[in-house]
């Protein structure tokens, strides 16, 4: 086989080993692709492509225009248009208008960008009956998310869960976590896929470009191999988080943790004899079970509930998803109507 054959070959073997080694896809499976025409997703597209022909699933995808960078966001759109004609991929768009986009959720450019993204994608998946929603975060993405959550701050078990493979209640699906963006440009370049180059990402006024740009590069003059260090220690925790979890459950017995309608019931003395680590995870997923949701939820938080139901009798807590109280030899974890979905 000519080396450029073999080059190619190798980086679509990998990606099919790695979705069939981790059960990301499965038979008749109809995945939606994000595709911004940048290197990553553009592989992503043509990958999917190729594994559709041995593989009984469906694709299609999905762009948005959010007009922020002028004649570029156009210009994407019509790649995105092109190749998904080229590949024989329906493609489906939405063109976000400034007011829409100024006025969706978030504190940020970033963060409206994604919110808008992710709320259409999800819009798509439910009215077309799909199953999943693959998104083209990388290796390289994961890195970033890890020292963004380590430099503002983080739980372990948040850094360790970062960008899963496959989330199940988003159906969120990341195939291409094991690869650098290098592969993927290389898999692009070696079957003539045209893709665009954001200019943004090299505007050090965003966060993760400064991360990207900046700090990643010195961190890498100390330790060379500071990417597969952090990615181990990443893998560490995880295993950790993954023993942890599996604990939890058989806590919450009927008798020493008990739930009633909007309520967590644990007895203090029981409470008392558990593990730190225990002890602060029984009061995350109980917050998580009353409120169907982790949000707005910070570590040093359950850190505050956990010494103060130990240090202080009368402890009481409270904010706008629960109240933390004691009532006799009870710790009453209740929720807030308004913070429940």
């Amino acid at each position: 086989m000519p080396p450029l054959l073999m080059q190619m070959n190798s980086i679509y073997h990998k990606f099919k080993l790695f979705l069939i080694e981790n059960n990301l896809v499965g038979e008749n499976d109809k995945i939606l692709l994000g595709i911004s025409g940048g290197s990553d997703s553009i592989a992503l597209l043509g990958l999917f492509s190729e594994f559709r022909k041995e593989f009984p699933l469906s694709i299609c995808a999905a762009y948005v225009n959010y007009h922020l960078r002028g004649s570029e966001s156009d210009f994407d759109e019509e790649l995105v248009k092109k190749m998904c004609v080229k590949e024989e991929v329906l493609c489906y768009t939405l063109s976000v208008d400034k007011e829409s986009f100024f006025s969706a959720p978030g504190t940020g450019i970033e963060e409206k960008a994604r919110n808008i993204r992710y709320a259409y994608f999800e819009e798509l998946r439910v009215n077309l009956g799909l199953s999943k929603i693959s998104v083209a975060h990388t290796q390289d993405d994961l890195l970033e998310t890890l020292l963004f959550n380590l430099i503002r701050g983080t739980s372990p078990e948040k850094f360790a869960l970062s960008l899963p493979l496959y989330d199940e209640r988003s159906k969120i699906l990341r195939p291409l976590m094991n690869f650098s963006k290098e592969e993927l440009a290389s898999y692009n370049r070696d079957r003539n896929f045209e893709f665009r180059l954001d200019s943004s990402n090299k505007e050090d006024i965003y966060s993760r470009n400064r991360i990207r740009n900046k700090i990643v590069p010195e961190v890498e003059k100390v330790n060379p191999s500071f990417r597969s260090s952090l990615l181990r220690f990443r893998e560490i925790l995880r295993i950790e988080e993954n023993f942890i979890n599996r604990e939890i459950p058989a806590l919450i017995d009927g008798e020493n943790v008990v739930k009633v309608n909007n309520s967590f019931l644990i007895l203090k003395s029981f409470y008392i004899d558990l593990h730190d680590a225990l002890k602060l995870r029984l009061i995350r997923r109980a917050r998580e079970i009353l409120l169907g949701n982790l949000r707005d939820l910070y570590y040093s938080q359950i850190i505050y509930i956990k010494e103060g139901v130990l240090k202080t009798e009368n402890f009481k807590y409270s904010d706008k998803f629960i109240k933390v109280y004691i009532k006799g030899s009870w710790i009453i974890i209740k929720s807030k109507e308004e913070g429940r979905i």
